[in-house]
């Protein structure tokens, strides 16, 4: 869910059909704009959207808040859009978990370019994950869902994907 949440955060405020953002920065340096507020709002009906189909499968939907690159450089603008996206969760009851300060100590090592994290910044996002207790226990235990047990590649999971059980979905 939380990659959906980012790809459609993108879509909706970065130079999608019909938007008027260029450019990411914009989020930062007009964030009280007319087409920022829309375009947060728009990211908001759609995250309210997917929440409701995440949760007619039987599951829990929370959202990871990926940093750009460029908000890990020494005089980065302040975290505006993590902040807002936060204080929506809060009124939402929605998880929500801001990877930045988790980032912010591995500087340039976490991306390999602009919005891309490297092995070590993924690493970085896999253990706030289960820090912040996002996946049950930490692990997900495929013995109790039906047909799909413990895939072992991306076939076996995309089998599971497929399974017509919300549960096993």
């Amino acid at each position: 869910g939380s990659l959906h949440a980012r790809s459609a955060l993108v879509r909706l405020l970065v130079n999608a059909p019909g938007r008027e953002i260029a450019r990411v920065e914009e989020l930062f340096s007009a964030s009280d704009s007319r087409k920022v507020r829309e375009a947060r709002e728009r990211f908001f009906d759609e995250v309210r959207a997917l929440r409701k189909d995440v949760e007619s499968d039987g599951a829990r939907l929370a959202l990871l808040v990926f940093p750009f690159a460029f908000q890990l450089e020494p005089n980065a603008p302040p975290p505006l859009v993590q902040q807002w996206i936060l204080d929506a969760c809060r009124a939402e009851g929605l998880p929500c978990l801001d990877l930045l300060p988790r980032l912010r100590p591995l500087g340039a090592a976490a991306f390999l370019d602009y919005d891309h994290l490297t092995a070590r910044g993924m690493q970085t996002v896999v253990d706030a994950v289960l820090d912040e207790g996002l996946v049950a226990g930490g692990n997900l235990d495929f013995d109790v869902l039906g047909g799909c047990r413990r895939p072992k590649n991306t076939n076996g999971i995309a089998a599971c994907l497929g399974d017509p059980s919300g549960r096993v979905r």
